[in-house]
């Protein structure tokens, strides 16, 4: 039955509301077809009850054979084959990186002043690591009959961290010491550390990410869409810790507090894949997880390290420029979101809530260059880590 009643309802309100005029009857085929006239829009409905358009991307297929794999990128009601989307994310991730620590618990004594390890075992202190806010812009275009999306998109995250520590408390003619590791190059007489009472520091990560992606959208079966994307990315990755050492104990002639200065700079470029599902509930609402690659081209262009002058009488100071790399990154997310097509499908606003995970390979070349310097070996570089939670909301238009 088609059940003119409904279908006359239908086109009276679209009409007087929308403009959009009276759509032909549904067929008998496996999938039924609208054509709204003075449009260029059909759009395919698997359902033979009549509708004003197909929610894709957002509810599971109805009486669907699992063969050909139809879009499922979103399609307004519209009359151009083009769309455009915007996407405005607010991230809070933690960011860490391995290979920030400062300095162990020592004993200095003083009456030989060297620097030796406690008896009762010696503790190393790091860098304390947090999480910060950042954000995330993205715009977008929906094209062909196939359902390709083209997107860019911004990461931007800047964080900085601060860190205080103390030595600990000794009895008798020793006195508890911080002896830093690979921050400062100049040593004591007994070619040991440098060591103080205190130590504070404080590290700066700035971090850039610009994504160009290619991705077709598909129903893999009535509930699961699947997004595989493929696109360039480009980084931008700054970073640098300032490490002051006060109340130097095993050096006679120094200033009360020693600054070490460290920074690098780097960009890089590559290739990025992978491959995202969302698990289509109904009413719009969805469970939604994906992961992805990339290898970049990186130049460090530039990695510095300087130190106030201590036993040397002159200030010391390093600076390596253009060292090329290959850095790997990882990334993994879960999280869950609601689709909901307005105005007769003529725009769409989407919501999602995810936990991320990011890993960079190898972007401690601070310390890589540090330890390179100071013990002469060629350590790898160590690296970052980057965690949280990222909510997002996007117009489709």
């Amino acid at each position: 039955m088609k059940k003119p009643m409904l279908l006359t309802a239908f086109n009276l309100l679209c009409a007087n509301l929308f403009g959009v005029a009276d759509p032909t009857p549904f067929t008998d085929t496996g999938a039924s077809q609208i054509s709204l006239k003075g449009t260029s829009c059909t759009l395919t409905s698997t359902n033979k009850e009549p509708c004003p358009f197909v929610r894709r991307g957002d509810d599971p297929l109805q009486n669907s054979i699992a063969a050909y794999n139809a879009p499922a990128s979103l399609k307004l009601n519209q009359d151009c084959e083009w769309q455009g989307y915007g996407t405005l994310s607010w991230v809070y991730w933690h960011v860490s990186e391995s290979g920030l620590d400062l300095a162990t618990t020592q004993s200095f004594s003083t009456v030989s002043n060297p620097v030796v390890p406690l008896s009762t075992g010696s503790a190393t202190v790091f860098q304390d690591f947090d999480y910060k806010k950042g954000f995330k812009l993205g715009l977008g275009t929906m094209f062909g009959e196939e359902g390709w999306i083209l997107s860019l998109d911004w990461t931007r995250l800047y964080q900085s961290t601060k860190s205080s520590f103390s030595a600990p408390t000794l009895s008798g003619s020793s006195i508890g010491a911080l002896s830093t590791t690979d921050w400062f190059y100049q040593t004591s007489n007994f070619n040991q550390s440098i060591a103080s009472q205190f130590l504070h520091s404080k590290w700066h990560l700035h971090l850039n990410w610009l994504d160009l992606a290619v991705s077709r959208p598909f129903y893999q079966s009535p509930h699961i869409t699947l997004h595989p994307f493929l696109s360039i990315r480009a980084t931008c990755l700054q970073q640098n810790i300032t490490i002051a050492a006060t109340n130097i104990l095993n050096l006679s002639t120094v200033s009360s507090t020693l600054y070490s200065y460290n920074r690098s700079d780097s960009w890089g470029i590559g290739p990025r894949a992978g491959l995202e599902l969302h698990y289509l509930l109904g009413d719009g609402f969805r469970l939604e997880g994906g992961a992805g690659g990339s290898v970049l081209y990186t130049r460090y262009s530039k990695i510095s390290h300087s130190e106030d002058s201590a036993a040397t009488g002159m200030r010391v100071f390093q600076f390596l420029t253009s060292l090329d790399a290959l850095r790997p990154m990882a990334e993994v997310r879960f999280g869950t979101g609601w689709g909901w097509y307005s105005f007769c499908g003529k725009w769409h606003l989407d919501f999602n809530a995810s936990y991320e995970f990011n890993y960079l390979w190898g972007q401690n070349m601070i310390r890589a260059a540090n330890d390179w310097s100071f013990k002469g070996v060629s350590g790898s570089a160590q690296d970052v880590s980057l965690h949280g939670l990222t909510l997002t909301a996007a117009l489709t238009f």
